[in-house]
């Protein structure tokens, strides 16, 4: 291609918008990384202080006795539940599918990479950014539990309930990479596990009632002839501990969440960054951006600092670490 056929290119109004949005794209992608692979600005444990060694050993106890002693009466079980109870948990059981979570919490930040943040006004770029980094952060957990948990499942080998007539309760084949032979640990409860840690630490006064949730949804494997019990008890242990590795990491580069000290004592915990958005001025800043990011360049030197009429927030001052987060 000439030279004048690039000036022509770059002139064009549809190549113009194009290049420029993909531009924004490896900008914002290279500062996620950047924030992502970050030094911790301070050391948080990968598991809460009251998941102690022996409480550990009591859950793998309950495992075991729970695939000894229940599992022999999944089938029992079953027979046992109402058909229209079966009926409202084969809806109820969609909800530990991971897309369900993949895909709310992926896409916005897959869109907010196309963003020229420089044009968003301080205090609603904080705001937007601390969502953010709690969706991609939930993300993560789900996808690296997911993985794991599959090929986990699959290296046990355990046949699921609907082959205990031909190989029994108790029937394993490690290795054979076939959806049959994938029952433990329960890919589903692994991902409500998961889902289930990060929305007790953002709401924390529902913690009984996502703990309820996340059984339910847990159990209605069983009921649907998925899985047997232990498989379920496993997953969600599975999920949990992989879910709180996550924020773990993110809330020690202060990406979305932050470490607490409980007030009962020295332990710590991790709970979510404050997001304060003004939702006049996040409105204002989205329409400002939708029409102008992949349309106008700012002016050479210009960090979009400029005051934005009532919404301006030009006192507004972000610590080293939120800088070091914006996607």
């Amino acid at each position: 291609m000439s030279p004048d056929d690039n000036r022509r290119g770059r002139s064009d109004p549809f190549y113009a918008p194009l290049q420029r949005a993909f531009g924004l794209f490896g900008s914002n992608a290279r500062m996620f990384f950047s924030a992502v692979a970050n030094k911790p600005s301070r050391r948080i444990s990968t598991f809460p202080a009251f998941i102690t060694a022996d409480k550990l050993i009591a859950y793998g106890i309950l495992i075991l006795v729970t695939f000894l002693l229940i599992d022999p009466l999944t089938r029992t079980l079953s027979q046992l539940t109402p058909d229209s109870a079966k009926i409202s948990f084969r809806s109820i059981t969609v909800f530990g599918a991971s897309h369900w979570y993949l895909v709310p919490a992926g896409v916005p930040v897959l869109l907010a990479a196309f963003v020229d943040w420089r044009r968003v006004s301080r205090r609603v770029r904080t705001g937007v950014q601390t969502i953010l980094w709690q969706a991609a952060a939930l993300f993560a957990a789900v996808v690296i539990s997911g993985i794991a948990v599959n090929l986990l499942k699959r290296a046990i080998g355990r046949a699921r309930p609907k082959l205990m007539e031909d190989v029994g309760v108790y029937g394993f084949d490690p290795f054979a990479f076939t959806s049959s032979f994938a029952s433990f640990p329960s890919g589903h409860s692994t991902t409500i596990g998961a889902v289930a840690v990060f929305a007790a630490v953002i709401f924390p006064r529902w913690i009984w009632t996502i703990i309820a949730i996340a059984l339910i949804v847990g159990w209605s494997r069983v009921v649907v002839g998925a899985h047997y019990p232990s498989d379920i008890v496993a997953g969600l242990a599975f999920g949990a501990l992989f879910a709180w590795g996550t924020l773990s990491f993110f809330a020690a580069r202060r990406l979305g969440f932050k470490r607490g000290v409980a007030r009962s004592g020295p332990h710590t915990f991790v709970a979510p960054r404050r997001t304060n958005l003004p939702l006049a001025a996040f409105v204002h800043d989205t329409l400002v951006v939708l029409t102008t990011s992949w349309t106008k360049e700012l002016p050479k030197g210009s960090n979009g600092a400029k005051k934005r009429g009532k919404y301006a927030d030009a006192t507004a001052e972000t610590s080293g670490a939120q800088q070091t987060g914006q996607l």
